[in-house]
C-alpha cells in the first residue's frame, strides 16, 4: 500500500510526517502552505496515483 500523505509547513504537520514515516515506508510526502498551494498540491497528488 502507498501512502499520498499531505501536511502543512509548520511543526505539527512535520511532527505528523515523522510519526507516518516512523510507522509506514511506503510513503510519499507533501508540503503545502494554507490556502491555494492546498489544492495545487492535491492535484499533483492525484496526478501521482494515476500514474
Amino acid at each position: 500500500m502507498k501512502i499520498y500523505h499531505l501536511s502543512h509547513t509548520d511543526l505539527d504537520g512535520y511532527a505528523c510526517q515523522f510519526i507516518v514515516n516512523f510507522y509506514f515506508k511506503n510513503v510519499k510526502f507533501y508540503n503545502s502552505n494554507y490556502g491555494k498551494e492546498i489544492n495545487e498540491n492535491f492535484n499533483s497528488i492525484i496526478g501521482d496515483i494515476e500514474k
